[in-house]
């Protein structure tokens, strides 16, 4: 309703609702929560879930400098394994 607050979160349907759907329309008898509540949960599964992207990111960041340092070490390696050849032939 646009004269009535959203101030429940129907938990069956996934919906905010306003009191008087809850008490006397289609939500009437469902199982309901305040909406403040889900907010606050979902708000700290979201930060919950940055703080792991960022650390995943981190890990990522370091997995790929320690691949730089290993390409740079078999590319050297590879060098000096084709002047060896060179030397020899």
């Amino acid at each position: 309703h646009r004269v009535n607050d959203v101030e429940y979160f129907c938990t069956e349907d996934e919906m905010g609702v306003c009191q008087v759907c809850l008490l006397k329309g289609e939500f009437k008898g469902k199982e309901y929560t305040l909406i403040s509540d889900v907010r606050k949960d979902r708000q700290s599964e979201i930060e919950q879930g940055v703080s792991e992207a960022l650390l995943q990111r981190a890990q990522l960041i370091e997995g790929r400098k320690e691949i730089e340092q290993t390409l740079e070490v078999l590319a050297s390696n590879l060098s000096s394994q084709k002047e060896q050849v060179r030397e020899n032939f």
